[in-house]
Order: structure tokens, then C-alpha cells, then sequence
């Protein structure tokens, strides 16, 4: 290490200019610059009187000068010593690329042919000032000690194009193999040790990799704590590097955690001296210099990097679910773990992330923009679920453990065998996964385990009705409205004073047996009104006579209603009540009587699926067949439920009159039978005639 020196001044312990005796502040030659220097300090800090630390900016207290608090003032004092480390291996003050601009190359040029020449004559040739010309110098001066310290400086070799644009699918193995290297290079784990890739990594990372070299879509589903999250992060960082110019938006579940993440990659870019020192060279940073405008947060930064000036959006953004992106270019969007339990746990919340997903998201998508979508499953109906066969979409769906094993889970003595039927064993064992099962059967239940872990949302239990029953009901030859010739018409209604009202009309044909959905209603808001109201239309339109209503404590208006009752009487229309409490948990007579007519051979269920109207009322009660379960049912017409199931009631209600009106038909038929007494005569009726055998025996 070269031996230290100070500047020539008595009592002054600052370093010295290069090739100088002294330190900037007594050199004999920049007193123009010293008092340039002051004179705008003293305009500045008249106008600017606002923290120094670029993340804070907040106006200084009294008796402040450059830092408003004790925090800001530590942090200016961390790096103050981390400048004065580097300075120290080169002998110089440490001035960055970015204090000191890169001077023109035919600057640089003459400057080195002539070193003499007064920067007032350089300014004339150059069309500048003369203070730019003494930054440009102090640059070549800079430049010069480095080199003669490091050697000259070049960023790493790479074998695909530096423009964004230019990057094509027969790229992608240079890019993962590239990543790789410079994971290794200037990354490290918690015990100071390289990251290892495992094999459901490297399938990530080429996916991505396709991913940004075809501008696509991707979407990665896989279990919790699978390194999804740091694996990004460490993958932006690598983006900015390689593709200064490049501009990422980091989409998290609030703008709070997706901060986090901006907060971890602007620390690398930051305090990563191997990094920068690879990739700004000698001395210079990715933080931009503080007059430059530019932002330098958590939360949005702009690297100094760039080699395009004038782009408005910066090169990395955070926002939160729900967050906007309106004006802002970007070339990849990463989302991740957008879904949470929080997000999903009402079906309006589920639906506003699917619609800014549509009119946020994907309405800013360019032909030169990736979006990368990665987490958990959190619901059966999570925005996850709408991707999964999604046109455009590339899927990658992981699960914590095959589920071909067949090495048995409740024999502890060979847990040790379940190693190549888990994801990460290295990490996460069999044990830890059995343990996060019996975590979930103490609270969430068996069903959310297998939903998260195992990327299985209809699990054993959740559902009673399974999808491929109910799609074997779907009947495109008919749309909603139509009735089979000599079918019988009954209807359910669901009522509600607040929430959702649900009314569902069966006709039901009894040789051969079989349902057919006629048509359905669901109403935002219920009352009295409305129940009047659908129980008068569909007795114009369809000519129903007989409704089964729930007799609920609201439901007992109706029954007061002297209009409805009279209009009833009049145009001959049944209206009975049902009592609905664990009865609907009964194999015989419950909802779960429903399932045998979903599943049966041929199917005695059919619902309308013949035009837009009859597929977007057939899909809604698919979906809450799908999804019916105990839990959805405890709050099925409020708004705030979990999964709204009123319309699965609405069509269970008259399940009881459909069996009356199924044994009445059976029994108007009439049957030929033996009779088992046949020695019937005239009898004076004082005596049964079995008694007169009896007695005759």
C-alpha cells in the first residue's frame, strides 16, 4: 500500500490532489474555484435548506445544517467511512463518476496532448464553462490514479446483445449462464457462502430468462419459504446492471413490502463494493449525484448508469396491489406474492385484483414488456387460478412433495426415505413439511395445507361437488329460459334484507328423472321488493306457480304481505316455506342429496350453456357448486362472506317438494298388484268378513 501522505498546510489532515503538494482547500492554483464553490454554497443552502441524505430531503431544523436528525447524520458518517476505505487504496479523495461527470472522448483527447492550456481556453474551444472544464480535469485526474492503481477498467464480458430490444430466444442460454456467475460472483448467504441453485431454480431462471428474451408472460407457483422472493430480487439487480437503461416495476401485496424489496436492491447497488467496482469501475457508484434530479429511495430509484438521458421512468419502482401505473413505460413487471389471505378472503376483493390486473397491468403491456407473476396459492378462486390456462401464459406449478410417493406419511421411522419426492430437501425436509400439516390441522385445516403446499385447491374435502361432475351437466343445446316439454316448474328463493338474494328455477320431468336449470337470479340488496318482484316475473314469463322461500326471521314479511298473499291467490301461485338448520348437512335430504345427480350415468342435471347469457348465469353457479363447503355457508348473503353459496341454497330449497311431486307421479300412475285376500261376499257388515272365516275355521 502506498505510504500516506497530507496536505503541505500546517495542521491540515486532508488528503492532496494528484500530483499536487496540496489538499483542494490550499492549493495555490483553485482559490477562483474555491470562492466559485463557496459563493454557490452559500445560494444553495439559502434556497435548499433540506437534509442532505437522499432518501429523507426533509427541511432542516434550527441550528441544522446538513442533516435533519441524529439517523440522517449516522448514516452520512457510514458513508463518509466507506468513501474514506476506498480512498485509502488509491491515495486519492474519493470523487465518483457521478460528482464528476465523464468528459467527452475529443476532450479527453486534447487534454492529454495539452495539459498546460488554461481552462478558460478549453471552455472557449469547447463551448462550455470553465468550472466544467476543471470537473473534466479533476475526471482525467481521477481516471488516471485509478488506472494506475487497478489497471484499465472494463465491465464483465458478456456474450448476448447490451440493448434490451435486441434480445431473442437464442439468447436465453447465455443470459442463465451469465445470471449464474454473477449470483456467485457478488451475492452471499447469511453464512457468508454462495447461493446454491436447486433444480426447481434453474427451471425458474430459464423460464424467466425466456421469458424476458420473448417479452412474455410467466407465471411460478410454488410452495412458501422456496426462495422465490430473493432469487427475484437477486435477478433484478442483475437486470440493471447488465441493461442500465432498462426500467422494472416491483408489484407486491402493499407498497410497504414491495418497498422491502426496492430497499434490498438498492442496498447492493449501494454498499456492494465488488459490484460496483465491476460495473461502474474504479471509484464510481450507481447512486446519482444529488443535483441530477434524479430519485434515490426505497421505494423508486434511477441508476446513474443509464447511457440514454431524457427517459422519465426510473429505472426501478415499487408499487403496491392495486397501485397505478398510469404514465409510466416500463419494460418488466414482476409481481410478486400480490395474493395474500387478506386479498382473497372476500369475493369483491378477489374481483378487484382481477380487474386491475386487466385494466392496470396487462392495459400497459408493450410488445417489448415482460410481466412475471410468482407466489402461492392463497384461495381456490385466487387471481392464480384465472392464469392457470390462460392463453399466452407460460406456468410453472410446483409442489412441496410428489404426490406419487407412496412412501407413507404417518410412519415417522421413514421420514428419512422422503428425499427425491421433495422440492428442496437441502432446506426443507419431509419433517418440517409434516409439521406445517399438523400446524395447519390445529387452525386453518387440512385443505389449506394441501391448498398452499401442495398447489391443490380442491383437496379431499373442501368441495362436496368436483368440477368434472358439474362440467358433465353443462348442456350447450340449451339457453337459459327453456322448459323441456311436460316438465314440472318449481323455484327457491333465498331472501335477504341486505347482501345477495338468490332465486333458482327448476323444471323437473319425472320419467326419466333429470333437472333441468331453467334460470336463476342473484340480486345485490334483496328486500321485500325484490322478492316481489321475481316471484310476479317469472310467473309472466314462465308461468310458475310454486315457490319454496326460506322462512327466516326476514323471510316472515312475506308471509304478513296481505298484497303478495292475495296476488297469489288470484293467479293460483304456491308459496311454502322451508326451515333450514343441520338438515342441510343430510345425505338423504340435504344439499349433499344433490351430489348422486351430478355424478350419475347419464347425468340427471342440466344447466343451459347456449349463449353469453346462459354461460355467465351457468358459470356462477358452478362456481359456488364448486366451492360449496361448511365454511362458505355460514355467511352465504353477505357481502363480507368468504365464498357466497345463496345460490346453491336457492336451488336446494324445493329439493323436498321435488321428491313429493316425484312419489305423487309415481303413485297417479297406478300399479297392477295381487290381492291378499280374495274370499270377499255379502255380508251383513255386523261382522268383517276375515273375521267370519276366522270363525268358520
Amino acid at each position: 500500500m502506498p505510504e500516506r501522505r497530507w496536505c503541505s498546510q500546517e495542521g491540515c489532515r486532508a488528503y492532496p490532489l494528484v500530483d499536487a503538494e496540496w489538499c483542494w482547500w490550499h492549493h495555490p492554483d483553485r482559490g477562483e474555484e474555491r470562492r466559485e464553490a463557496q459563493r454557490r454554497g452559500r445560494v444553495h443552502r439559502r434556497i435548499e435548506e433540506r437534509c442532505a441524505r437522499p432518501s429523507c430531503r426533509k427541511k432542516l431544523p434550527p441550528r441544522r445544517r446538513q442533516w435533519c436528525s441524529d439517523e440522517c447524520a449516522a448514516w452520512g458518517l457510514k458513508q463518509h467511512r466507506q468513501q474514506r476505505r476506498i480512498a485509502k487504496s488509491v491515495d486519492v479523495v474519493p470523487t465518483s463518476s457521478n460528482t464528476v461527470r465523464r468528459p467527452p472522448d475529443d476532450f479527453v483527447q486534447f487534454r492529454r496532448a495539452n495539459p498546460t492550456l488554461p481552462k478558460k481556453d478549453a471552455a472557449v474551444m469547447f463551448e462550455t464553462e470553465p468550472a466544467v472544464v476543471s470537473r473534466w480535469d479533476r475526471w482525467i485526474e481521477l481516471n488516471d490514479a485509478m488506472v494506475a492503481v487497478h489497471g484499465e477498467w472494463a465491465p464483465p464480458p458478456r456474450s448476448f446483445p447490451e440493448r434490451w430490444t435486441d434480445l431473442r430466444p437464442e439468447h436465453v442460454d447465455a443470459m442463465v449462464d451469465d445470471f449464474i456467475w454473477f449470483r456467485g460472483e457478488f451475492f452471499r448467504t447469511e453464512d457468508e457462502e454462495q447461493f446454491v441453485f436447486a433444480p426447481f431454480h434453474l427451471r425458474w431462471l430459464r423460464a424467466l430468462m425466456a421469458t424476458f428474451a420473448g417479452r412474455g408472460k410467466t407465471m411460478i407457483l410454488s410452495p412458501p419459504r422456496h426462495g422465490k422472493t430473493e432469487l427475484l430480487s437477486h435477478l433484478a439487480t442483475w437486470l440493471i446492471c447488465r441493461f442500465p437503461n432498462v426500467r422494472i416495476v416491483w408489484v407486491g401485496p402493499s407498497e410497504d413490502v414491495a418497498g422491502i424489496v426496492g430497499a434490498a436492491v438498492k442496498e447492493q447497488l449501494e454498499l456492494n463494493e465488488p459490484l460496483k467496482l465491476a460495473f461502474c469501475g474504479p471509484g464510481g457508484r450507481f447512486e446519482p449525484d444529488r443535483r441530477s434530479g434524479r430519485s434515490w429511495t426505497a421505494l423508486e430509484f434511477t441508476v446513474a448508469t443509464r447511457t440514454v438521458y431524457g427517459i422519465k421512468s426510473p429505472t426501478f419502482k415499487c408499487i403496491g396491489r392495486g397501485g397505478t401505473l398510469v404514465s409510466r413505460d416500463t419494460d418488466v413487471i414482476i409481481c410478486d406474492d400480490i395474493e395474500q389471505d387478506k386479498s382473497v378472503a372476500q369475493p369483491n376483493t378477489r374481483e378487484k385484483t382481477r380487474n386491475w390486473a386487466v385494466t392496470s397491468l396487462f392495459s400497459r403491456r408493450t410488445s417489448r414488456q415482460a410481466i412475471v407473476f410468482i407466489g402461492s396459492r392463497q384461495h381456490p378462486d385466487d387471481l392464480w387460478n384465472h392464469f392457470l390456462d390462460a392463453p399466452g401464459f407460460e406456468t410453472i406449478v410446483e409442489s412441496a412433495h410428489d404426490e406419487t410417493c407412496d412412501i407413507p406419511w404417518d410412519d415417522p421411522e421413514r421420514w428419512g426415505e422422503h428425499v427425491g419426492c421433495m422440492l428442496w430437501p437441502e432446506v426443507h425436509g419431509f419433517e418440517w413439511l409434516v409439521e406445517m400439516r399438523e400446524l395447519a390441522d390445529r387452525t386453518a385445516g387440512r385443505a389449506v395445507f394441501e391448498m398452499v403446499y401442495l398447489n391443490r385447491p380442491h383437496a379431499e374435502g373442501v368441495t362436496m361437488f368436483s368440477p368434472e361432475a358439474v362440467a358433465r351437466a353443462v348442456d350447450p343445446s340449451r339457453v337459459v329460459g327453456h322448459v323441456p316439454p311436460g316438465a314440472r316448474l318449481i323455484a327457491g328463493l333465498d331472501p335477504a334484507a341486505t347482501g345477495f338474494q338468490a332465486a333458482f328455477l327448476w323444471a323437473v320431468t319425472v320419467e326419466p328423472f333429470r333437472l333441468y336449470m331453467v334460470d336463476l337470479d342473484n340480486t345485490l340488496g334483496g328486500g321485500l321488493g325484490e322478492a316481489r318482484r321475481i316471484i310476479r316475473e317469472w310467473r309472466e314469463r314462465y308461468g310458475l306457480a310454486h315457490w319454496v322461500v326460506e322462512q327466516t326471521m326476514w323471510a316472515a314479511g312475506l308471509d304478513l304481505d296481505h298484497e303478495l298473499k292475495g296476488w297469489a291467490a288470484e293467479n293460483g301461485v304456491v308459496i311454502e316455506g322451508h326451515q333450514t338448520y343441520s338438515n342441510k348437512w343430510d345425505s338423504w335430504m340435504g344439499v349433499t342429496a344433490m351430489v348422486p345427480l351430478f355424478s350419475a350415468e347419464p347425468c340427471q342435471v342440466s344447466l343451459p350453456y347456449g349463449d353469453a347469457q346462459s354461460q355467465l348465469k351457468t358459470d356462477a353457479f358452478r362456481k359456488q357448486l364448486i366451492y360449496f363447503s361448511s365454511n362458505s355457508t355460514a355467511a352465504r348473503t353477505s357481502r363480507s362472506s368468504s365464498q357466497k353459496s345463496d345460490i346453491v341454497m336457492a336451488s336446494w330449497f324445493p329439493w323436498d317438494a321435488i321428491r313429493r311431486l316425484r312419489a305423487q307421479v309415481v303413485a297417479d300412475a297406478g300399479v297392477d298388484y295381487e290381492q291378499s285376500y280374495t274370499d270377499f261376499g255379502v255380508s251383513s257388515w255386523e261382522r268383517a268378513p276375515w273375521m267370519a272365516v276366522a270363525l268358520a275355521g
